[in-house]
């Protein structure tokens, strides 16, 4: 849900398009209630998932992300802000199978994605961008490098007694890179390597950590939970719609949406009838002269309803 269009409309004006025209025109966000703009101009992050890692269809990097909200004002232009915490939403391309995510170059998403470049979870599709990324990624791990760190890890030992290998937790003090660095490491190499290195809280005893670690856990849980009941009212309601990664605007799932609905049907015949019927013949091609407007109505409806023939198109280099 890092990027989400309000005042979309599946059939006009689809949230692809809404934020592709944002990004055009290079639109910067403005001051709001409550906001405080960055007076950025929009720029995507374009990140590919890295295919050797399990992943699923919306599944969420969670983080203090800078979501976007482009919204479609009713008097024409759009407006763009800024708003965290966000995170980065991954969706499954249909054609390909790739899963991709997206994310606005700001200040804030350039140094997250950079403290998780090294992890190789996902790819940064724009080389020049990746570039900078990577050279900011550098950049922290440097001053990583300056700050103390003691974690635990646990090792295999061979016990003579036993004859056989035990794990034994050992307290490393070393810098904070040193513990990123074995961690990312042991990531890349299998799930039981990832959970054997651990940093250590404030607290000396076993027990006390464990503690810490489940209440932060439950009250991270908890505003996940939150958050995703909130976006999920949003789309019920229609209020917000998410982006889906290179997505044409012809990939809206669903029934056609009416471009004309009823009540705006009832006020064109309202203003002018003559005018209507002139309308439903150049529009939709109805034979409307001799027709009643309810028999006009009705078909237009249903034309509005039936799904448009796909066309055939060719790409040329």
């Amino acid at each position: 849900m890092s990027i989400r269009v309000i005042g979309a409309n599946p059939r006009r004006f689809p949230a692809e398009v809404v934020l592709q025209a944002a990004i055009n025109r290079r639109i910067s966000d403005v001051a709001g209630e409550d906001y405080v703009p960055l007076g950025i101009p929009l720029e995507i992050i374009y990140l590919d998932w890295n295919p050797t890692k399990k992943c699923y269809h919306q599944t969420k990097t969670k983080g203090d992300f800078h979501n976007t909200f482009i919204t479609r004002l009713q008097g024409g232009g759009l407006l763009v802000q800024y708003k965290s915490p966000g995170s980065l939403e991954w969706l499954k391309d249909g054609l390909t199978g790739v899963f991709s995510a997206m994310a606005a170059r700001t200040p804030k998403n350039l140094r997250l994605l950079a403290s998780m470049f090294y992890d190789g979870l996902w790819t940064v599709r724009d080389k020049t961008v990746r570039a900078e990324i990577k050279m900011i990624a550098d950049e922290i791990d440097e001053e990583n490098k300056k700050i103390p760190f003691t974690y635990k890890k646990v090792v295999k030992k061979f016990d003579d007694a036993s004859g056989n290998y035990i794990n034994e937790e050992i307290e490393v003090e070393a810098s904070m890179y040193d513990f990123h660095k074995e961690r990312r490491e042991a990531h890349l190499k299998s799930k039981y390597a990832a959970e054997t290195i651990a940093p250590l809280g404030v607290f000396n005893e076993q027990m006390g950590m464990q503690q810490e670690r489940e209440a932060i856990d439950r009250q991270r849980k908890e505003l996940d939970d939150r958050t995703d009941r909130i976006t999920e009212k949003e789309k019920m309601l229609k209020i917000v719609v998410d982006v889906i990664p290179n997505a044409p605007p012809s990939a809206a799932e669903g029934p056609p949406v009416p471009e004309y609905t009823g009540e705006e049907l009832d006020n064109m015949k309202k203003e002018n009838f003559g005018t209507f019927r002139k309308f439903a013949r150049d529009k939709f091609g109805i034979d409307s002269f001799k027709m009643k407007y309810d028999e006009i109505k009705e078909l237009i409806l249903k034309k509005q309803s039936e799904p448009e023939p796909e066309k055939e198109e060719s790409i040329t280099s």
